[in-house]
């Protein structure tokens, strides 16, 4: 039973180092390589909306997966349980809300690189 839980453990903190590496490429790919190109004035710059939103939570999550390990996983973890209460059943308010808190960095990001691209020229 133990080693079911070490290898349960091992594989939450697995996905989580995989959701930082994505994360951190798709970080790369919208952010760091689309400055790069616009203050090299290169021709065209392409930025991802999608990459952007998505770097941050996907950087988010895997973090909360390698801190917390197996209690990060199902409806019977700590966080569900501290955040569900004695029902166990997340609310649609709280899924928005939790919705809502994983993509609001990645839109701020968006919004401030679209205003760096605008005051180095591009639009």
């Amino acid at each position: 039973m133990a080693e079911e839980a070490k290898l349960g453990d091992l594989q939450v903190r697995g996905v989580g180092v995989i959701l930082i590496a994505a994360g951190a490429l798709l970080l790369k790919v919208g952010l760091f390589d689309v400055l790069r190109d616009a203050e090299a004035h290169s021709g065209l710059v392409k930025t991802s909306m999608t990459a952007l939103m998505f770097a941050p939570a996907a950087i988010l999550l895997g973090l909360v997966a390698v801190t917390l390990g197996a209690r990060a996983r199902g409806p019977d973890s700590a966080i569900a349980r501290s955040l569900n209460g004695v029902d166990r059943q997340p609310s649609q308010v709280r899924k928005v809300v939790t919705t809502i808190v994983l993509m609001l960095p990645g839109l701020l990001l968006y919004a401030w690189l679209r205003s760096r691209l605008s005051a180095l020229g591009f639009e």
